[in-house]
């Protein structure tokens, strides 16, 4: 594949039903597409809100990308070396003021340990939420049991709480976490009725993990083409001014952003060519 002259320098992908095929993995055009965008000189990242650990179980050392902004930009990796550049997480103080008003509210939640061991977590007792039991079943090697106050003996990268609730609900306790935390929402990878609310240091997302790291580079966000699919990718759309959404995105994000195919007819090659 060849790239005429390109109207941007970096190029960030999400990586779940963006990048990654239904199969999970990535089809040969988006994998030619960030091959030709290497070879042109532009900086390819993959922005995802996987862990380290989560992320290298769908890349290895031949993937096509420079650079990896992980946990919805909490931490940022430099590929070829795997040196962490930049991480940020909560104080034990504040994890346990979080992990405490969570616990009060009567939500079961997950806690993630530091970086770049955040696969690592406690978790709540799972109670009627299948969602939560089917993740820490995915997960049963790194879990560490039930929350006990160790948890918030060390920085805390992350809090996950599964939620089958309606929109109004989740916004109202989306609400109330605001001064505490960034929060952000995601889909549940395992039952797609779930909404996921991600609790973060105030200002990490995925937007401000990749301005972190076009300052390093020296790249204008002008010069920053991204493609998203959920709603956990909305601060680097929002952000962005080149912002691309793949066709199987919830329909708020088709309706606000320029659509490419969808993440299983590459719609990543179509927004690199674009």
């Amino acid at each position: 594949m060849k790239l005429t002259t390109s109207p941007f320098q970096l190029i960030a992908v999400d990586l779940d039903g963006t990048l990654l095929r239904s199969d999970h993995t990535i089809g040969t055009e988006d994998l030619q597409a960030l091959t030709a965008c290497g070879e042109q000189g532009i900086v390819r990242v993959a922005a995802t809100g996987r862990s380290y650990y989560s992320a290298q179980r769908v890349l290895d050392e031949t993937t096509p990308i420079d650079y990896l902004v992980f946990s919805c930009g909490a931490g940022v990796l430099r590929w070829h070396d795997r040196e962490l550049l930049h991480a940020q997480m909560f104080p034990p103080h504040e994890a346990q003021v979080i992990g405490d008003r969570l616990s009060a509210l009567g939500h079961t939640f997950m806690v993630h340990t530091s970086i770049p061991d955040n696969h690592i977590f406690w978790h709540t007792p799972l109670g009627e939420n299948p969602d939560l039991e089917a993740r820490v079943a995915h997960y049963a090697q790194w879990t560490r049991g039930e929350l006990s106050d160790e948890a918030y003996s060390m920085p805390v990268t992350q809090f996950l709480v599964s939620l089958l609730c309606s929109e109004a609900e989740f916004e109202v306790l989306q609400e109330r976490f605001m001064p505490l935390a960034e929060t952000i929402r995601s889909t549940s990878p395992f039952l797609r009725e779930y909404k996921w609310l991600e609790l973060f240091p105030r200002g990490v997302n995925k937007g401000t993990g990749l301005e972190w790291l076009c300052r390093e580079l020296g790249i204008a966000v002008e010069k920053c083409r991204v493609v998203g699919n959920d709603y956990n990718d909305l601060a680097m759309l929002e952000r962005f001014p080149q912002s691309y959404v793949v066709a199987n995105a919830p329909a708020p994000l088709r309706e606000r952003f320029q659509v490419v195919r969808d993440h299983d007819a590459c719609g990543v090659a179509e927004a690199v060519l674009r």
